[in-house]
């Protein structure tokens, strides 16, 4: 099967920062690819050579990983009727129409909708997000859930080498480091907000993509207390690498949350700094007990090899 992924089109290919459309659409081709399928990248900003590129390559899929281009689709859905033509959102709030409206994704939102009428099918992150759509008017038969996945190559080691937790993100208002300041977790990612009132010595730094797969199993959990997420990558990440779990409701897609090793915060939590506290510090204290469990859940059911042969 010949496939073909729409990604942002921003930077290099393959990235090495913190492109999470890109980084996803290299993981789950590389497995696609190592599964005998044939993959093709259109990595541009515009959308000036994609027709072409489609005559050229003739692919069975062609799939958009990007929220703003999925207004490219239908057009060219009606100019290749024989193409079969997938899309994913990647837009934090999804779920949240407020904010949909607020920040002005509902213009892709809606794009979203029409083309699912079209024939086009939306490969939905979370069955959350597919219910969304579904009650906002989107075709159900158009309508496939397809989580997110970790690389099964991201180092594990069955102890850590830290008695510390880390929230591997972007430092920003949707992430919640806010909310962290002063407790056992390092920040590990580039500063967007610079309000946010960070300790020198809780930041260590700015990771790439190599930094990540290797340093991230040195920590007992991972702590994410973000407001919007549709399936962040990163859970699947540090699951991958035998850390346990702190995070938000809205970070916990997918997940089993009876696991003893995944704790949920819930958003009127976040303030409450003695009881996040108490979390990060059981989920440290009792990470060795479930490190090698933790590594066969993620690898069972978030290994982008497991996931390219669903797809």
């Amino acid at each position: 099967m010949k496939i073909l992924f729409i990604t942002p089109g921003f930077g290099p290919w393959p990235n090495d920062g913190w492109g999470a459309c890109e980084n996803l659409t290299h993981e789950l081709s590389n497995c696609l690819k190592d599964l005998g399928h044939s993959v093709f990248i259109y990595h541009s900003p515009d959308n000036s050579g994609l027709k072409g590129f489609i005559t050229s390559c003739s692919p069975d899929i062609v799939h958009c990983e990007y929220d703003d281009y999925i207004h490219w689709l239908i057009p060219l859905k009606l100019e290749f009727p024989n193409v079969e033509f997938r899309f994913t959102n990647h837009y934090a709030y999804l779920t949240n129409a407020q904010m949909r409206s607020s920040t002005g994704y509902v213009r892709f939102f809606n794009d979203a909708i029409a083309a699912t009428k079209l024939g086009i099918q939306f490969y939905c992150l979370s069955p959350e997000i597919a219910s969304e759509f579904v009650r906002c008017g989107a075709d159900p038969a158009n309508i496939r859930i397809f989580h997110n996945g970790a690389s099964s190559s991201i180092r594990f080691n069955a102890n850590s080498v830290k008695n510390k937790a880390v929230c591997l993100a972007k430092i920003e208002r949707r992430k919640g480091q806010q909310y962290l300041t002063g407790m056992n977790v390092d920040f590990a990612g580039p500063i967007h907000d610079t309000w946010i009132p960070l300790q020198n010595s809780q930041h260590v730094g700015h990771w790439s993509r190599k930094n990540t797969f290797e340093r991230l199993t040195d920590y007992s959990a991972l702590v994410l207390l973000s407001d919007g997420e549709a399936h962040p990558l990163v859970v699947c990440e540090a699951m991958m690498a035998g850390l346990s779990l702190v995070i938000s409701r809205v970070a916990s897609a997918n997940l089993d949350t009876t696991k003893p090793w995944i704790h949920i915060v819930e958003e009127s939590e976040f303030t409450n700094k003695e009881r996040v506290s108490k979390l990060i510090d059981e989920a440290i204290r009792n990470n060795s007990q479930y490190r090698n469990d933790i590594r066969n859940y993620a690898v069972e059911n978030f290994s982008w090899e497991s996931i390219a042969k669903k797809y």
